[in-house]
């Protein structure tokens, strides 16, 4: 009981101390109580229900109704899709949204072409938050609208069953003319429903040919307004999508391509990092677009000292040779702070900044730890710490165990499948008991799968050299 209680109380907080979510959703609310007092007396099915219809005490209950549909629509999505919704001014994204489909969708009810002004924010949900979302929203605006036309719910259960199952078939969609494809889809199943009903007595059959080219119509125009308005939105509320991280993705982008011109090793182990984080984010059901694109970047600030870091010494001699060990440490340890400081120059979204931020935590820089300890230097061991904040997600957490385990298992002198999952193993172990992973949300079950992804990904990129190893000791 407390802790519902307790829950309760945060998520009141939440929507407190953000003032834009706060805002929109009682502008929202606002909104729809204003239609039920305007609009209400048009809505009735008969005489005898205007009599009982239009008295203030059903005006009152119909908002008590509407109060009530937000607030378990608000309190489901903060204990179902928490880090969604935590995340800047989401909620007030999706009520600005909800609010634009709900009242042009309530104006245009008479009309087929209801189905694409229902549908258009759905589809924009999809692509700026996540398609579970779009498909809980979806039921709701369902629900506050069966509330505001009191049973005249023909044309939205055509569009409630329509725009859910496109949303699902398109719900991997990384490029956006899909988005098209989504609202023809959404055209043909509202022809296929709206069918059915004709079947079923619902519809007159006299104007079946207007209203099946005004479905299809309409459904491409959804998709239409999505797609010419997404780009808006992303940069209003600085949300990053998926077409927005393929294109972040692309080797031709400026701080790819100097990584990969002045920085060769680091690049291609940043390509195989990403390769690790996409197949264990895969695994887990996490973004793996995300944690792939995010593994391209998260070493960035190498390029500032690229021969200071192993990958990048071809034949050369090591320049921490000639340095102190403090000296070595803070070089180490400043790529982190480098990278972030590149990445706000070439305006890279928040969310690839965590990565650069979180790959690495707090985590104690061993080697030069063990190194000064032998030099005899009293130094306190959050000295040797990096100073970035642990993982905050299951995708930056799973970037920091791959690249750990990449360039572990690359260190070795002698490799066999045996070494590999023991140094694999030791990276997640070590990691989990120096508590870098306890804001992760990752659980053992995760971990588990995580290492056997990453176990059989590098047993296969290194089987060659293996085998090359095995040959040469017969």
């Amino acid at each position: 009981m407390n802790r519902k209680r307790l829950k309760s109380n945060s998520l009141i907080n939440y929507i407190y101390n953000n003032k834009l979510n706060t805002v929109f959703i009682l502008l929202f609310l606002v909104s729809m109580i204003a239609l039920t007092i305007r609009y209400h007396n048009v809505q009735t099915i008969n005489e005898l229900d205007n009599i009982f219809k239009n008295n203030i005490v059903n005006r009152i209950g119909i908002s008590l109704l509407i109060l009530i549909l937000t607030f378990v629509f608000i309190y489901y999505l903060y204990n179902h899709s928490k880090e969604i919704i935590l995340k800047r001014n989401n909620l007030a994204l999706l009520f600005i949204i909800i609010s634009i489909n709900v009242i042009t969708s309530f104006f245009l009810r008479d009309y087929i072409l209801f189905v694409a002004t229902f549908s258009f924010g759905s589809i924009l949900i999809s692509q700026l938050l996540d398609y579970k979302i779009a498909v809980v929203t979806n039921f709701f605006m369902y629900l506050i609208l069966a509330v505001l036309l009191h049973g005249n719910t023909v044309n939205l259960i055509i569009s409630l069953i329509s725009v859910s199952t496109a949303i699902l078939l398109t719900r991997e969609t990384v490029q956006r003319n899909k988005i098209i494809l989504c609202g023809i889809q959404i055209g043909i199943f509202s022809i296929i429903l709206y069918t059915s009903f004709i079947l079923a007595g619902y519809y007159s059959k006299l104007d079946y040919r207007i209203a099946i080219i005004e479905l299809f119509i309409g459904g491409l125009v959804s998709s239409i307004i999505a797609l010419g308005t997404l780009p808006m939105w992303e940069k209003l509320f600085g949300i990053l999508t998926s077409f927005r991280l393929i294109e972040l993705s692309n080797p031709n982008q400026p701080l790819l391509k100097k990584l990969a011109i002045e920085a060769p090793g680091t690049y291609q182990h940043s390509i195989l990092v990403g390769n690790l984080a996409e197949a264990a984010c895969e695994a887990i059901g996490a973004n793996s677009l995300l944690a792939r694109v995010g593994s391209y970047y998260h070493d960035i600030g190498k390029i500032k000292r690229p021969l200071m870091f192993k990958e990048n010494q071809f034949g050369i001699e090591n320049p921490h040779d000639k340095l102190d060990v403090l000296q070595s440490l803070d070089i180490i340890i400043s790529h982190r702070e480098d990278g972030i400081y590149l990445a706000h120059e070439y305006k890279l979204p928040d969310e690839l900044i965590d990565f650069i931020d979180q790959h690495h935590g707090s985590t104690l820089v061993a080697f030069f730890y063990n190194k000064a300890k032998e030099n005899d230097l009293d130094l306190p061991q959050d000295r040797f710490r990096y100073k970035g904040k642990i993982p905050q997600s299951k995708e930056t957490a799973i970037v920091m165990l791959a690249d750990s385990s990449e360039a572990a298992v690359r260190s070795l002198n002698e490799l066999d499948e045996e070494r590999i999952t023991k140094t694999i193993k030791n990276i997640v172990k070590s990691k989990l008991e120096d508590e870098q992973l306890n804001e992760s949300h990752l659980t053992i079950s995760d971990l588990f799968i995580i290492e056997e992804v990453f176990i059989n990904y590098l047993k296969g990129v290194y089987h060659q050299r293996i085998q090359y190893q095995t040959t040469l000791e017969g």
